[in-house]
């Protein structure tokens, strides 16, 4: 049992209910749901409010009642006015005239002052017959009879010189003489230019545009540099059964079927064969140490070690 309460039979369908004691304190009666309270307010002999109480409210929410002299005036005021509900002998009359008429299309409808005047010519595309208004006749040069021959047209015909909006300039690709247009802003931007991403890769290789020094990622030919004869096959082993065959980044584990995972040197110096300084990684998150070295040295100095 919970404290501080007793145990009350609700006062309408006699149901053993908890009452904490703030209730018990406040209130005279006790019910078990809100529908049993409704009930109970329902009933003739246990309902609160009095007759008199009753007709009190009804009164107050009938709202101001107009007396003799304006309800005159607001007859006098609105005479002659029609009212705007309508009846079923205007509805019977408008069905009849509907009928009559055809629902007032075209010519039958009595407010009608000729219509839009429209020209009858042929779709420059398709060249179907279309009823074209007078007034976008008149304005356009090109004429259609729906949006997608429009795009059709304008794919086939407003294409490069022909467009107004053509402000690109001619330009020969720098690796097999096709001629590109690029715009004036990219030709001072870019000192080569291209027509495709297999073009350019094949420049990069005849050029060495992005090889050694040329590369902004340059460190001084590290990567040239020989490993030391302890790097052996047994020690990299010993790395990945230590790490327990895990990348220590992305937690992949590695598979019988799968590529060997690589150990990484963590300060980027091969002669520093400690154990501490060797990490087993896979060949994705190897790949990504390659870039941006101080961060990574911080990463596994800090979270890892």
């Amino acid at each position: 049992m919970k404290k501080n309460g007793k145990i009350v039979k609700c006062d309408e369908c006699n149901k053993d209910i908890y009452a904490p004691k703030y209730k018990l304190e406040h209130n005279k009666y006790f019910f078990c749901s809100q529908n049993c309270r409704y009930k109970f307010q329902i009933g003739k002999n246990k309902n609160p409010l009095s007759n008199e109480v009753k007709q009190k409210i009804s009164n107050s929410l009938k709202g101001f009642k107009h007396t003799n002299e304006m309800k005159a005036k607001i007859s006098a005021i609105h005479k002659g006015k029609k009212s705007y509900k309508r009846t079923v002998e205007t509805i019977n009359k408008l069905k009849d005239t509907i009928k009559k008429n055809g629902n007032n299309k075209g010519e039958k409808n009595p407010m009608w002052k000729g219509g839009i005047s429209r020209t009858i010519d042929f779709c420059d595309n398709c060249g179907k017959e279309h009823n074209f208004k007078t007034v976008n006749y008149k304005n356009s040069k090109n004429h259609f009879c729906s949006i997608k021959c429009r795009s059709e047209y304008q794919s086939k015909y407003i294409v490069g010189k022909a467009n107004p909006n053509f402000k690109s300039m001619e330009i020969e690709c720098d690796n097999c003489g096709k001629i590109i247009y690029v715009c004036p802003s990219q030709n001072k931007r870019n000192k080569y230019n291209f027509c495709s991403r297999f073009c350019d890769n094949e420049h990069r290789k005849k050029s060495k545009r992005f090889a050694l020094e040329n590369n902004p990622q340059w460190l001084g030919g590290l990567s040239f540099f020989p490993y030391p004869l302890k790097w052996s096959n047994q020690l990299r082993e010993s790395i990945r059964q230590r790490d327990g065959y895990t990348c220590r980044i992305c937690g992949y584990v590695w598979d019988k079927n799968d590529r060997k995972l690589s150990v990484h040197h963590i300060d980027y110096n091969k002669n520093n064969l400690n154990p501490e300084n060797l990490i087993s990684l896979c060949t994705s998150c190897h790949s990504k140490t390659h870039h941006k070295r101080d961060y990574w040295i911080n990463y596994f100095n800090e979270v890892l070690i």
